[in-house]
């Protein structure tokens, strides 16, 4: 039994520190292409907090770390209240934060764009749509 409790600290352990990493790498990108984020932000709420705040990457940063601050406290928290419930949740959102890390890595540019469906490039609309090779 303490063996498999020592595995699933470990375990705890690794998988919200990953979470933690993904996050820090998104605004690590975010800071690294503040020059153009305005125009390749893909996420609507990220495009507005840019917005309201003139293309300045600095609100959107706080509001990520924000963010990434309190999921990880609510993770401790829910782990040091019930271990049964805390390890899934944590592995959950590490899984969801893995997908994120592969998409910020190796997704083309603009493809959740809005712009894009079906091979159809929307150029000013539905009814200008134009087929894209």
């Amino acid at each position: 039994m303490i063996a498999s409790a020592s595995l699933r600290n470990r375990l705890f352990i690794f998988l919200w520190s990953f979470v933690g990493a993904v996050s820090f790498y998104d605004g690590y990108l975010l800071a690294a292409n503040r020059e153009v984020i305005g125009e390749t932000e893909e996420n609507p709420v990220c495009r507005y907090l840019l917005q309201i705040n003139r293309g300045d990457v600095s609100l959107l940063l706080r509001s990520k770390a924000l963010g990434t601050g309190a999921a990880l406290l609510t993770m401790v928290a829910v782990w040091l209240r019930d271990k049964r419930i805390g390890l899934p949740i944590t592995a959950a959102v590490a899984a969801f934060q893995l997908v994120l890390l592969l998409y910020l890595t190796f997704a083309p540019p603009g493809l959740l764009d809005g712009k894009r469906w079906h091979g159809y490039y929307y150029a000013g609309g539905a009814d200008q749509a134009t087929e894209q090779d």
